[in-house]
């Protein structure tokens, strides 16, 4: 089995992965923002930075919805990683991407056009 595949076969049963992580109390987060537009804001901000572009120059167009899903799932399970590790940075960087990949699969899908009734 490879290494994705053993890590994800893990996750799924509630084995430890063998992925590489410290099981020690961190610090806990930071406080929240309490306004929803500041944190969607801030959150835009995040999107844009964690989206590589130089590894898109033809952007996704050629993306199919399958690839970007299994992406997401990975993207996941690096997410999933990072909170049990209690650790902000990790989590901002990896919920970004999978917003990033969210919207890609949403365009991919055909699905990000807006309807008529919606655009006015």
């Amino acid at each position: 089995m490879n290494y994705i595949a053993d890590f994800l076969h893990r996750l799924m049963f509630g084995q430890k992965p063998k992925a590489r992580y410290v099981d020690e109390p961190r610090p806990g987060p930071q406080p929240l923002v309490n306004d929803p537009k500041e944190a969607l804001a801030i959150f835009t901000r995040r999107m844009w930075r964690e989206f590589n572009f130089a590894s898109r120059p033809a952007g996704w167009k050629d993306e199919k919805p399958n690839d970007v899903f299994v992406a997401m799932t990975w993207t996941i399970c690096k997410l999933g990683h990072a909170v049990r590790g209690n650790r902000p940075d990790a989590v901002a960087e990896h919920a970004a991407d999978l917003a990033n990949l969210a919207m890609i699969l949403t365009d991919v899908s055909g699905a990000l056009r807006e309807k008529e009734d919606e655009a006015a």
